[in-house]
């Protein structure tokens, strides 16, 4: 199982892990084992030399981490697994590696297994079924067999006249729509990120590929005023313009999930619009590749570009001269930003109540931390549609259950952190001599991290730092005030608004 699947069932509220320690192992042994995972005892496991043990809320990935580090574990797995939704039938899923990346070559790549947003553990919760999508875009080809159904009259504009007919001059807006909503298990084709949810092509780019700044903000009014809750515009330019400013802050309550854009430029410094709109209902999306790297073309931006998502060889619906093949590859930010844009919509699906603040809120807290894309984005993380789903499904709050008995008594948190701040993602990550620790908060909140050492007779060191809502990374040589690390085993204890995670650093 891979850490995306577990960062998933950890999202679902799930806590127990079956553990198989080595044989012959004492009680103390034992003992040892869960304190250093931060686990507690819940009883006999279902064969020989296996257990059933409890992480702390929030903590199932740090500990199945932790127990799968240790030499005298064999194997430490969630217990409870939320099944994923069978394998589509779609005969080209298997190229789409975004949606279930098994390390399959795609056009001559191979990717790593995980290296995904995990929509297959996402379907299992939602399709996206009632949700709409405008695509401001192209047009799309109503005459694609996997788009039969999932699309919705939209409107065109052109030179501010509003037209009906909406049928693709380009490409583009097809491949966006079917990243999107795809229909899936027609035994052709592909399938989109929400399969059960409708696009509403809203045109305004032409047969070359290019569209006028009035029309984009036209369209941006239209959806806005339909009430549509999320807005796909893998689209952009250098110039700033107060009229599209103005068409996106005056609907607040409508997403605009835009393209970072494809110059690998830093849109602090070089913006690029509607990227770098300030309006909190803005979610500007770079693309990664199929091993979790920053896309080479790809914008980014720490202040200006929120999260990434696959945006490399990217399959989906395209209108072909030849009928047997209407499909084709794309790579590009108006790529990544569809597989947000779907994601939102199964989001909305499984919890209609949810506002466009809290959809954005939740979206970025649920990212997977990656240190290669840490200063590249808001989030410091990639999309991962299962963890986002399952954040916001009804059934991701579980019925209240006694929190365990303290493997150790850590410092109390101070009286200003929120209790309702939800500590996640916490691990080590990087190497070269580098380590960094990396945690997802739900809120601004103190975080108290404790290291402590392989023995007693090394001090412990405690260290208090401000972590800001979402992604949070920090340099373990900071952390530990100048404290070189000798060999062996540290336990790392990291607390935050009453929530303690707590995870085994190995020094070789």
């Amino acid at each position: 199982m891979s850490a995306t699947q577990v960062r998933a069932i950890q999202a679902q509220g799930i806590r127990e892990i079956i553990v198989k320690r080595q044989p012959g192992l004492s009680a103390a042994q034992e003992s040892e084992l869960r304190a250093k995972a931060g686990i507690t005892y819940v009883g006999p496991g279902p064969l020989p030399d296996t257990e059933l043990d409890q992480a702390p809320a929030g903590g199932l990935a740090a500990a199945v981490a932790a127990l799968r580090d240790e030499g005298q574990v064999q194997y430490a797995e969630p217990n409870g697994v939320v099944e994923a939704t069978a394998t589509p039938n779609d005969p080209y899923f298997g190229q789409q590696w975004a949606l279930s990346n098994t390390g399959q070559s795609v056009l001559g790549v191979r990717g790593t297994p995980g290296a995904d947003i995990g929509a297959t553990y996402a379907w299992a919760m939602s399709t996206g079924a009632n949700v709409t999508v405008a695509a401001v875009d192209s047009g799309a080809d109503w005459g694609a067999a996997d788009l039969q159904g999932q699309l919705v009259g939209g409107a065109s504009f052109f030179s501010g006249v509003q037209g009906t007919s909406t049928q693709d001059l380009n490409g583009h807006g097809t491949h966006v729509a079917g990243i999107i909503a795809a229909v899936q298990n027609n035994g052709t084709g592909v399938t989109g990120v929400a399969p059960g949810a409708k696009v509403m092509p809203l045109q305004v780019v032409n047969s070359a590929g290019t569209a006028d700044v009035s029309d984009v903000a036209a369209a941006f009014n239209y959806a806005g005023n339909l009430h549509i809750p999320i807005v796909n515009a893998s689209l952009g330019a250098p110039g700033y313009s107060q009229t599209l400013e103005d068409a996106v802050s005056s609907h607040p309550n409508t997403l605009y999930v835009v393209a970072a854009g494809n110059g690998d430029n830093d849109v602090d410094t070089t913006p690029f619009y509607p990227c770098d709109l300030p309006e909190g209902n803005v979610i500007c999306v770079g693309a990664s590749d199929q091993n979790d790297q920053p896309a080479s073309f790809s914008n980014y931006g720490a202040a200006n570009v929120d999260l990434f998502a696959p945006g490399v060889n990217i399959l989906s619906t395209y209108p072909n001269p030849a009928p047997a093949l209407p499909y084709g590859y794309m790579s590009g930010t108006s790529m990544s930003t569809p597989m947000v844009s779907g994601t939102l919509a199964l989001m909305l699906a499984a919890n209609q109540s949810l506002t466009a603040s809290q959809l954005k809120a939740t979206l970025l807290a649920s990212v997977k931390p990656e240190p290669q894309l840490a200063g590249l984005s808001v989030s410091g993380g990639e999309l991962d549609a299962a963890a986002a789903v399952a954040a916001v499904a009804p059934a991701a709050t579980p019925a209240p259950t006694p929190a365990p008995a303290p493997v150790a008594v850590p410092q109390p948190a101070q009286a200003t952190d929120p209790p309702t701040v939800s500590l996640s993602h916490v691990a080590v990550r990087g190497g070269g001599g580098h380590p960094s620790l990396v945690f997802t908060l739900s809120a601004q909140a103190r975080v108290q991290i404790r290291v402590s050492g392989p023995t007693r007779a090394r001090p412990a060191t405690t260290t208090s730092v401000g972590g800001h809502r979402g992604a949070n990374r920090y340099a373990l040589s900071s952390l530990l005030r100048g404290r070189r690390l000798q060999r062996g085993r540290y336990t790392l204890r990291i607390r935050a608004g009453g929530q303690t995670v707590i995870i085994t650093l190995k020094v070789v």
